[in-house]
């Protein structure tokens, strides 16, 4: 009578490796698959983050805007009104039409934010507005 003692069976789960069976075809591609999913992933998030870094440079640059036509504005104040509109023309021209109506803004005269406007829409002045300027 021997007293070997027998191990009990055991099952390996499917897609496993072991010295008896090497790496199935599956196997090989569910790696290959997991890796291009992960440089995906990382591709991904490298996109994002630029995007998140073009947005904060632009959120900065209009802070920096903001603080120029406050600035602006400031310097408006003193001066009469019909001067003020012919400020505020000529740096719809050179700083664009979003700049001129936020400096307007500034100034808190719904009037001359009015008067503005109407010279801006004029059939002689609108079409010679920089268009890039014009979609601040």
């Amino acid at each position: 009578m021997t007293n070997e003692i027998t191990p009990p069976a055991v099952e390996q789960a499917p897609g496993l490796v072991s010295p008896e069976s090497p790496l199935s075809a599956p196997a090989v591609e569910a790696v290959a698959e997991s890796a291009a999913d992960a440089e995906a992933r990382r591709q991904a998030a490298e996109e994002r983050r630029q995007e998140l870094q073009l947005a904060l440079t632009a959120l900065s640059a209009s802070d920096d805007l903001h603080q120029q036509t406050q600035q602006h504005a400031q310097q408006l104040k003193a001066l009469p009104t019909a001067q003020q509109l012919t400020i505020l023309a000529t740096l719809a021209f050179e700083k664009g039409t979003w700049f001129a109506v936020r400096t307007a803004e500034h100034l808190g005269d719904l009037a001359l934010l009015d008067q503005l406007h109407d010279y801006l829409v004029r059939d002689d002045v609108y079409p010679h507005l920089d268009i890039i300027k014009r979609n601040h």
